[in-house]
């Protein structure tokens, strides 16, 4: 039983026996004997009044979702962005992909979110060493046809379509709340520990996230029922956690001061993200410095401002400019070793290869004819051209990497 069920329980018992003695019939002959029980009576009734607080809190904080005592000391913020960049190894043999992140999460507290698309009980096979939490990473997805990114201090693990766009997303929508009244926006950006057992549904959750910032959601119906296993989040705000619960449905959401509602709408098929930075005395030559790290990128220059629209990753590249940082020296794509046990589309898994490899992807009709089957592929420790001819090769397509651009086409 809950502990808040067993303390009711306890609470109401004391009650009722409180309740037994005031009927007893006081005589002179037991006085002595009232003296001692209405002393208990007092005491009775002040642990009375303190469990029946401890159960409001429990209940409270039951309710809300909110971890009460932290279980697991997330790595967070620095902190976390200094880890992933450690070199380590890891060596997984047909582990099923939830339980794998579940102890990667608990040995190395590092919280991943898995994308309810993608299935959780496939099994992985996967022996890196010698490289940066950040590749292994990169590796575990690969092996289910995933990519993955980063929210706050959650790295979410989902389909390579989705995960392009959900950090700027993600973004956006903190823009976004920014821009409502002060009064308002202060109850979206309180960053709370969230946490829920098995069974909990997106509807809830989306539910007390609002809750929690005095707003309402108008449309829950258009999220389908669904049932997730308990997780349990480091400290994020409620935007951030909007965007989390949002994202697996392919949807977002929309603020509406004027009632606080909340109103979930599609997710947009192309997402960006407008930021200023300052311009130097000669800003057309540091334009054409920004366009060689954000190609896709667009700039425009106002005054002492270069206004910046692109995505998420785009200004990432252009703040470590700014601030002087740079990424550390890694080995190139076609240097690495991977292994790769998996069967999927092969259009999908071509992708997220590209996407993995951060290659754009290039291909004709008849090689996205032939790729609509799907495609088992079993490689240990071989190089991107071994992988791709591996893939390719039986459904006679050929390929080329010309200037970080995959060449896909059908002989």
């Amino acid at each position: 039983m809950p502990r808040y069920l067993t303390l009711l329980y306890t609470w109401i018992r004391v009650v009722g026996h409180i309740k037994l003695i005031r009927n007893n019939e006081i005589t002179s002959d037991n006085k002595r004997k009232f003296l001692f029980t209405k002393n208990l009576q007092c005491e009775t009734r002040r642990m009375v009044k303190l469990a029946f607080r401890i159960i409001c809190l429990i209940l409270l904080t039951h309710g809300l979702g909110i971890a009460s005592e932290p279980v697991i000391p997330w790595r967070t913020d620095t902190e976390l962005e200094n880890f992933l960049d450690t070199d380590a190894g890891i060596m997984w043999s047909e582990t099923p992909l939830r339980q794998g992140l579940k102890h990667l999460m608990q040995s190395q507290k590092i919280c991943i979110f898995l994308d309810r698309r993608i299935d959780p009980g496939q099994n992985t096979g996967i022996s890196v060493q010698n490289v940066s939490w950040n590749e292994i990473f990169r590796h575990i997805a690969l092996q289910v046809g995933a990519d993955t990114c980063r929210l706050d201090s959650i790295i979410y693990l989902g389909p390579p379509t989705a995960i392009q766009k959900l950090p700027t997303l993600a973004a956006v929508k903190r823009q976004q709340a920014r821009q409502l009244d002060t009064s308002v926006a202060r109850h979206l950006f309180r960053s709370i520990r969230w946490q829920w057992p098995e069974r909990t549904t997106p509807r809830e959750l989306l539910e007390r996230a609002a809750k929690a910032a005095n707003f309402s959601v108008n449309n829950l119906d258009v999220i389908p029922h669904d049932l997730w296993p308990a997780v349990e989040l480091p400290p994020t705000n409620i935007v951030d956690f909007l965007t989390l619960v949002t994202a697996g449905f392919n949807l977002s959401f929309e603020f509406a001061a004027e009632g606080n509602l909340i109103h979930l709408i599609p997710a947009p098929a192309e997402i960006y993200l407008s930021e200023t930075y300052p311009a130097v005395k000669n800003s057309e030559r540091q334009v054409l410095r920004l366009r060689q790290i954000a190609p896709t990128a667009t700039f425009e220059i106002h005054a002492d401002q270069i206004i910046v629209v692109g995505s998420w990753q785009d200004h990432q590249q252009i703040r470590r400019l700014f601030t002087g940082r740079t990424k550390r020296e890694t080995t190139t794509h076609l240097e690495k070793r991977y292994d790769l046990h998996v069967e999927a589309p092969g259009e999908q898994l071509l992708m997220t290869v590209a996407t993995q490899l951060g290659l754009t992807l290039e291909l004709d009709s008849l090689a996205q004819e032939r790729l609509e089957s799907r495609i088992r592929i079993d490689v240990t420790q071989v190089t991107v051209n071994q992988l791709l001819d591996t893939m390719l090769s039986p459904l006679n397509i050929e390929f080329k990497i010309v200037d970080e651009i995959l060449y896909i086409k059908g002989q």
